[in-house]
């Protein structure tokens, strides 16, 4: 049970994350959806992306969250969106540890503090503060029969 609402979690915070994108509409992606894995092992560091720099397609310029480097997937890029106030990346399965370690790491070195939310398939991080980022690390995200680490991450716009 708590799996499943785990996964609805992550499926409704996807879709608001595709429909907040810029001008309330999609915009045309030329750029790919997908990125070479860069590791499959848990606790093996892959670079990160700098806010703003070398992030999926999807993200606008200046994004003031950091990405970490090695996903599959960018699902927003996939449906078509591009400069979105959020991200939507599936990573390799054992990525979750890492991913989570990643972003434990990230908001401790922010000025705002941060609120991490666990269950047994996901970690939530929440800004106390305005601008209200939240960041959702799940596992076990299914797509096409393959299993994910989910990243989701919602920013308001502006």
């Amino acid at each position: 049970m708590t799996k499943t609402w785990g996964t609805l979690l992550l499926a409704v915070f996807g879709i608001v994350a595709a429909a907040c994108s810029p001008g309330g509409g999609a915009t045309p992606s030329t750029a790919t959806s997908q990125q070479p894995a860069q590791s499959d092992q848990v606790g093996d560091t892959a670079p990160a992306a700098a806010p703003g720099a070398d992030i999926p397609s999807s993200v606008r310029d200046g994004f003031p969250v950091a990405i970490p480097g090695g996903w599959d997937k960018d699902i927003l890029a996939d449906l078509g969106l591009t400069e979105t106030t959020g991200a939507q990346l599936l990573y390799p399965r054992g990525d979750f540890d890492r991913i989570v370690a990643f972003y434990d790491e990230w908001t401790a070195d922010q000025s705002g503090d941060y609120l991490k939310t666990e269950g047994p398939d996901i970690v939530v991080f929440a800004s106390m503060e305005s601008p209200s980022i939240t960041i959702s690390v799940g596992r076990d995200a299914e797509e096409s029969g393959t299993l994910y680490t989910q990243l989701l991450v919602a920013v308001p716009e502006g």
